[in-house]
């Protein structure tokens, strides 16, 4: 099996950005919530051509270090 066909983990900043983003409807930490997140995470660092071990750490950084309130402060951050 080959790491890029594995689902990436997610954690509570993960689901969060996927819901500022307006992907999932609440930030709670419901199976549901994770599956669909870690799907949406893994099909954009796939499409972005980034490594979804990369991809996390980035993600782990802005929902962690950044903590966006808004889709705005995603994007602001995101620029630096």
């Amino acid at each position: 099996m080959d790491i890029k066909d594995i689902l990436p983990p997610v954690d509570m900043h993960d689901v969060r950005i996927a819901c500022i983003l307006g992907f999932i409807d609440n930030n709670e930490m419901t199976a549901k919530n994770i599956l669909k997140t870690k799907k949406l995470w893994s099909t954009a660092s796939k499409d972005s051509g980034v490594n979804w071990i990369t991809f996390d750490r980035a993600l782990w950084l802005l929902g962690s270090e950044g903590k966006p309130k808004s889709k705005q402060e995603i994007v602001s951050l995101i620029e630096l």
